[in-house]
């Protein structure tokens, strides 16, 4: 009876079917994968109008692909270029951009342009103001950081961080002594 026994369950564990194997090249899935992280298409300002040599009429600024980007840790590399022939480019950088007109900053009736420049990691933007002076550019501050919280800024938002008063550059920043929600107005320091 033993043996029986034996031969019915050995002949009922042969007629089972057999797992499928899968025969492809592709690697087995993984329950997680390294991706770059999603972010929602925002529209930059590439472009722009303003009096940027001071003739009285609107000029066109638009940014222009100088480097592309070669590998995941380099950005696009940018240029600025003016739909009149007499502005020369203004170098922008790396990062995506935007182009921001100021009005005029330093009263010399042309003008004026910044560029909120995104960083390659991190949320901390960089901004700096230029003026066309003399026939070429000439940037009117060092570069101030912008902290952003990694919440989108929208251009007139970026526009009232630099404002004249009075004759007199300011810029509004976090305040970090007492509320980062809050901004404080500090003298822009000129070049």
């Amino acid at each position: 009876m033993k043996y029986i026994l034996f031969i019915l369950l050995t002949a009922l564990a042969a007629c089972q079917p057999s797992i499928a194997t899968n025969t492809t090249d592709a690697p087995p899935p993984t329950a997680m994968a390294m991706t770059d992280s999603y972010e929602p298409t925002i529209p930059d300002t590439a472009w722009l109008h303003g009096d940027f040599n001071g003739d009285s009429i609107p000029d066109t600024a638009y940014s222009i692909l100088l480097k592309a980007r070669v590998d995941a840790e380099t950005q696009d590399e940018y240029t600025i270029r003016f739909t009149t022939q007499d502005i020369p480019d203004l170098y922008a950088g790396e990062g995506d951009l935007r182009l921001i007109n100021e009005g005029d900053l330093n009263n010399d009736g042309r003008d004026d342009i910044s560029i909120f420049r995104k960083p390659g990691n991190g949320c901390t933007y960089d901004m700096q103001p230029w003026s066309f002076t003399n026939g070429k550019w000439k940037a009117i501050s060092d570069m101030i950081l912008v902290p952003t919280f990694c919440d989108y800024m929208s251009d007139s938002a970026v526009q009232a961080r630099i404002v004249n008063v009075d004759s007199t550059l300011f810029f509004y920043e976090p305040d970090y002594n007492i509320d980062i929600t809050k901004l404080v107005r500090k003298r822009l320091p000129l070049l």
